[in-house]
């Protein structure tokens, strides 16, 4: 998985993604159908810093959402 950085240079690592169904956040009181939540974290300091990357989908009947299809979440890269 990849990795961001915040404002001050601290790197995040992706270490999990959560699906959830119904999506669990709002935009502008609109609630959306699913939410891929990616999980980073950093050790920064003697305290460990977390950061959500979280995208919402809104399902439309007969719509394809390539942005799913590419990912292949049954196969996803084991940091072990």
């Amino acid at each position: 998985m990849g990795t961001i950085k915040d404002l001050d240079g601290t790197l995040y690592w992706a270490k999990e993604i959560q699906i959830h169904t119904p999506a669990e956040h709002t935009i502008s009181g609109e609630k959306y159908d699913v939410e891929v939540q990616i999980i980073h974290e950093s050790m920064a300091g003697t305290f460990r810093n977390q950061a959500v990357l979280s995208i919402l989908f809104e399902e439309i009947p007969g719509a394809k959402n390539t942005a799913i299809q590419e990912w292949n979440l049954v196969n996803l890269p084991n940091p072990q």
